[in-house]
């Protein structure tokens, strides 16, 4: 696994669109996302797929997402279209679990309002 930090600046601009809780894997278990339990870090905290808007520094705008560990869903703290900051932003790449090629992902230690982290 192969993980890369992103510094700040390579985003001229990220607005909060959604969040969702992130569901734990049940490989070769047919249950319904509904009733999958939602997915935890060490330290026991939730995690949510947030949607994030953003603009890079070449000027392209993309939608990704991220995920992140926070108490409370980030729907009940953020608007859509909400300027924020990803703190501590990593992109990264794993092999995919039935070894067909390899998965890229998003992670942040925090979400806070743009100027704020």
């Amino acid at each position: 696994m192969d993980t890369v930090k992103v510094a700040p600046d390579n985003f001229a601009m990220l607005m909060f669109m959604a969040s969702a809780a992130k569901k734990e894997f049940t490989q070769g278990q047919r249950i319904p996302d509904a009733q999958k339990p939602q997915k935890r870090n060490g330290d026991g905290l939730p995690i949510w797929s947030v949607q994030v808007a953003g603009t890079n520094w070449r000027g392209r705008s993309e939608l990704m997402t991220v995920s992140v560990a926070m108490a409370d869903d980030p729907a009940a703290k953020f608007a859509p279209g909400q300027p924020i900051e990803l703190v501590g932003l990593v992109f990264g790449v794993s092999p995919k679990r039935d070894g067909s090629g390899y998965s890229t992902w998003c992670s942040a230690e925090a979400l806070a309002p743009a100027g704020k982290s």
